[in-house]
């Protein structure tokens, strides 16, 4: 298992993603992902159907965690072919292939529920599309595997899952904060936690009562969660970066909670698509 970050097929959808989580393991085999299915930023079944579905009867290297996110890459090659993001997955196809997925409704771009627009040309590059449930996928996936099969030059830029993160950057630390009902006196659990940590602190909050965990990187720059899992009252997700503030649209459930600050805490951008915004 190997990415060719030298492959031109790579750009730019590897620099989109390194960019996404600078911090993040390059290259994670699924034996050691944990459990990617609700806690690497995309819905379970997003992440089931990419796994278990498209690349069913293709080796158990093809898939893999790239930067954080579930993926699907030609092992030989070490190009990506398809990625998650969040309730939707992307795909490399084929030129051929492409009048053929937008007549099936797959497309280079997608509106997200609270108005963004991702365009995969400008993010991913050419014959990205965003994906559905169709079996043409799978044909679209064969294709692109066997086309993409090379092996890299010896002189090429090869990341391995042996290749080390970069390292935080020391003058950035961010503050996982905790407050319970009755006071809600927000205090520091941990600084810059990993996933692991984020989830167990999540889990252990008493969320029968009114509660608040959050991310905080400076006075305009935070993810936070609040609220109870009572039925009259739910959770609620909120963000701020810089001016700009914005609330899910329903409530998350615990799991997408974990989730989100998880995804703020690696210092990607999976939060913003993982749950609806307004």
């Amino acid at each position: 298992m190997l990415l060719d970050s030298s492959n031109p097929a790579n750009h730019p959808v590897l620099d989109t993603l390194r960019d996404a989580a600078p911090n993040a393991r390059p290259l994670t085999p699924v034996a050691e992902a944990g459990d990617a299915y609700y806690e690497a930023g995309c819905h379970p079944e997003i992440v089931g159907h990419m796994w278990e579905v498209v690349s069913k009867k293709f080796p158990d290297e093809s898939r893999c965690l790239v930067y954080g996110r579930p993926s699907l890459i030609q092992p030989v090659s070490g190009v990506i072919l398809v990625v998650g993001m969040g309730t939707q997955y992307c795909q490399r196809i084929l030129p051929e292939s492409m009048a053929d997925a937008a007549a099936v409704g797959c497309t280079p771009t997608h509106r997200w529920g609270a108005g963004d627009t991702t365009d995969l040309r400008e993010s991913f590059g050419e014959n990205w599309v965003f994906a559905s449930y169709a079996d043409e996928t799978i044909t679209w996936f064969r294709a692109a595997y066997h086309h993409y099969s090379q092996a890299p030059t010896s002189d090429a830029d090869v990341i391995t899952p042996h290749t080390p993160p970069r390292k935080r950057d020391p003058r950035i630390s961010l503050s996982l904060l905790v407050g319970q009902e009755p006071d809600f006196d927000l205090r520091v659990h941990s600084v810059d936690p990993d996933a692991a940590k984020v989830a167990s602190v999540v889990r252990s909050v008493d969320w029968s009562r009114f509660a608040t965990v959050m991310m905080w990187k400076a006075e305009q720059d935070f993810l936070e969660i609040s609220g109870s899992l009572r039925a009259e009252d739910g959770l609620s997700a909120t963000y701020m970066e810089g001016e700009t503030e914005k609330v899910s649209s329903r409530a998350p459930s615990l799991d997408e909670a974990i989730s989100l600050l998880q995804s703020y805490a690696a210092g990607d951008s999976r939060y913003k698509t993982l749950v609806d915004w307004e």
